[in-house]
């Protein structure tokens, strides 16, 4: 999605955290209930899966999974003895970009036909077909988000106003309540952001025109999600703690992309070498909103 001002993104942010007010209490439903939650992605969209992983932190539990739905559905479902109606939930995120988008819709109803429950988020513009996608079985709650929205930052809202909501029952510690406060108003970060990134985010679009390598982590995966959603191009998102940088990788070729407290778990050659660096200064948890927030300012101007 592009937006030539930042009022123009203002009021749509506003528009998506209006629609996950009204939303997210079915995935906090799923999390409080059930013992064991799974996130479930498909291609290269993976930000929203992994990230909520993290984000469960704030809930004190480790029983929460990401995985890719094929794999999910293919290699563990069938195989998996569940202990009670309540013991496995499932939120699946919708890929909007072909060919995910009925290759999702098939693996939810082979879900269905297993016994297992879960919520979808899906994008309305997902289905061109009135009848594709739109039969996903009876134990899938779904949640439907308008074809003028952007997916994916609705991904990543709904996920964490839910799991601060469930969090906030058990425990409302300071951090908490901060990034609660912070995903109430998004808007207001907007100028700042601009200013302080808007020259580096240019620079990263000519970059990928021109070929460049690309490394993430699970947090800012979604900076380079965005920018394929919006249509900048196809291209392979490395993952940062896994990269292995290749032999001859010329001065100004790579683009990395993390968040500061991240900075230790990162091989040297990353946060040290010559590279175009993306660097928040965010807690992790909520940090995805923000890089998302960064590829949708790459046509916005910045202001004196």
């Amino acid at each position: 999605m592009f937006f030539s001002t930042a009022e123009e993104l203002a009021q749509h942010i506003d528009s998506v955290l209006r629609h996950a007010e009204k939303a997210y209490k079915t995935i906090a439903r799923e999390i409080r209930e059930k013992s064991n939650i799974v996130f479930l992605t498909s291609g290269w969209l993976r930000s929203p899966g992994c990230s909520s992983t993290i984000a469960f932190s704030l809930l004190r539990r480790v029983d929460a999974y990401h995985a890719d739905i094929g794999f999910f559905t293919r290699y563990i479902a069938p195989y998996y003895e569940a202990r009670g109606e309540n013991d496995l939930g499932l939120i699946v995120y919708d890929n909007p970009v072909e060919p995910w988008r009925g290759y999702i819709a098939r693996h939810i109803k082979s879900l269905s036909l297993l016994g297992l429950r879960g919520v979808f988020i899906k994008s309305e513009r997902a289905s061109t077909d009135k009848g594709e996608g739109s039969d996903t079985g009876s134990h899938f709650d779904v949640i439907e988000i308008p074809g003028y929205m952007d997916i994916l930052l609705a991904h990543h809202i709904l996920s964490l106003r839910a799991i601060l909501e469930v969090s906030s029952e058990r425990a409302l510690s300071p951090r908490v309540a901060r990034i609660s406060d912070e995903l109430r108003d998004l808007s207001p970060v907007l100028p700042s952001m601009i200013r302080e990134y808007g020259g580096v985010v240019k620079e990263i679009r000519t970059k990928i025109r021109d070929g460049v390598t690309l490394v993430a982590t699970c947090v800012s995966r979604s900076f380079f999600e965005g920018l394929i959603l919006d249509g900048h191009g196809r291209f392979t998102i490395h993952d940062a703690q896994e990269f292995q940088e290749p032999p001859g990788l010329g001065e100004h070729s790579m683009v990395v992309a993390y968040v500061d407290a991240e900075r230790d778990i990162l091989p040297p050659s990353i946060t040290t070498g010559i590279s175009t660096k993306l660097v928040l200064r965010t807690d992790p948890v909520i940090s995805p909103i923000y890089f998302r927030l960064l590829s949708m300012i790459a046509k916005i101007s910045p202001t004196p």
